[in-house]
């Protein structure tokens, strides 16, 4: 028999504690209510709930506060924590992020988008789970390689990913959930973690452990969204030029100047490389090799083979 998720709601307006309650019962969900912050420890330490949802402003003691006791205790520091507040100014949010809240909803909300976040973060909360109970090793085909990342970030994981993807080995290092660097084959910095995010075949475990230096400035939100808009237009790219084993044609002088990637492109295309032969050689992103052909075959200084 399925069990639904047990969620504590903490408000100490209480109209608003019976319409959530109300809300998650319909959706079979298990409810505790609580009205104010002293309360609230005593039933998250008696009720062991999957996902706490927490006004701010509350007598006895206030959300921050809840939130730090929740996150303190190695029993519940991993419950998904959602603070629901009418205060709209950005370091409130900011506040509640960086003292371990998973979300942070402004009053008034539709319930549907409390909900949507409340099942994400439970998602993301068993999956963490799930990895751990594994020793953090699997299959890409389950588990997606962005899901992995996203979750050691989520649980501020310090080590190394290694990927055994089909072709190629590779490793991205996370210091405190945040990713510092990567290597796929010949390939670092950026052209690597964007060929690792791109394999969904093979195998990855997780080594933890202290790790130096840094290549990267962006936060992981910032890179995912990065690698999917490239992703995106190297696949539209990629269909201009056929496929991964379209040969290509040189049709008028290319001057290459300071260019090593362009000079590399012009070798391999006289050696009659096919684009999936480039991808594999050379220390660089599928996304940089396809998009400078397709510049080359847009200004008409190469043509695919017939």
């Amino acid at each position: 028999m399925q069990e639904y998720p047990l969620v504590l709601i903490v408000d100490d307006d209480r109209e608003l504690v019976e319409l959530i309650k109300f809300n998650f019962e319909q959706r079979k969900w298990r409810v505790v209510v609580s009205y104010d912050g002293m309360d609230a420890v005593l039933k998250v330490n008696h009720h062991l709930p999957d996902i706490i949802i927490s006004d701010i402003m509350m007598p006895g003691i206030d959300g921050y506060s809840l939130l730090e006791t929740v996150k303190k205790d190695p029993k519940t520091k991993d419950v998904p924590f959602i603070l629901i507040s009418g205060k709209k100014a950005i370091e409130n949010k900011i506040r509640g992020l960086k003292e371990g809240a998973e979300d942070y909803l402004v009053k008034p909300f539709v319930f549907e988008e409390l909900f949507a976040r409340a099942k994400a973060h439970l998602s993301i909360s068993k999956k963490i789970r799930n990895l751990e109970s594994e020793g953090i090793r699997g299959n890409l085909a389950v588990m997606p390689i962005i899901d992995i990342i996203q979750n050691l970030s989520v649980s501020t994981k310090s080590g190394m990913l290694k990927i055994d993807g089909s072709e190629n080995k590779g490793i991205i290092y996370l210091n405190q959930g945040k990713v510092v660097k990567a290597k796929f084959g010949q390939r670092t910095g950026w052209p690597a973690f964007y060929m690792i995010l791109t394999q969904n075949k093979g195998f990855f475990s997780f080594e933890e452990g202290l790790v130096e230096g840094r290549e990267f400035d962006q936060n992981l939100e910032r890179m995912i969204l990065e690698f999917a808009h490239q992703y995106d237009e190297e696949k539209k790219m990629l269909k201009s030029l056929g496929s991964v084993n379209s040969l290509f044609k040189i049709c008028s002088e290319i001057e290459v100047k300071d260019d090593e990637l362009l000079g590399k492109l012009i070798k391999m295309i006289k050696d009659k490389k096919e684009i999936e032969d480039m991808i594999r050689l050379l220390p660089y992103s599928s996304y940089d090799i396809i998009e400078k052909l397709f510049t080359l075959k847009s200004e008409g200084y190469i043509d695919r083979m017939d």
